[in-house]
């Protein structure tokens, strides 16, 4: 079974960086999880030939690191231009068309502990 970790965040924006510290921490320690480090929701398509697909991002709003399969349950933003189109939408959009199955996002609270979060991700994975 095939299964990816794409890991969105900007290593330069603090509560945006965990991501992608957490992708090069954890990119050769978990065997048979294969880990990405995407810059554009896009690249989402790159992969569905994986059987388990997980998305690690910073999620607004939740108290602990949690896996998320309902994207219906993400908060819209108001589009003003393209440059406004987010991940929340993308998934959004894929999911209504099923343009990809076994997909899930892997959320981290925003300003969440570094080795907790590094821990709880480790575990929802080796579990899967």
């Amino acid at each position: 079974m095939k299964t990816i970790v794409l890991c969105f965040g900007n290593e330069f924006v603090d509560i945006d960086r965990l991501p992608i510290i957490l992708y090069k921490e954890l990119k050769d320690k978990i065997p048979n999880v294969k880990f990405v480090n995407c810059e554009t929701p896009n690249q989402i398509l790159d992969y569905s030939d994986y059987d388990k697909i997980f998305i690690l991002d910073v999620v607004k709003g939740i108290k602990d690191v949690s896996v998320i399969e309902d994207f219906d349950r993400l908060k819209d933003r108001k589009l003003f231009t393209l440059h406004d189109f987010d991940l929340g939408l993308f998934l959004k959009l894929i999911s209504k068309v099923k343009k990809i199955k076994n997909l899930k996002i892997i959320g981290i609270p925003i300003g969440h502990d570094k080795n907790e979060a590094k821990t709880k991700v480790k575990k929802i994975l080796t579990q899967i």
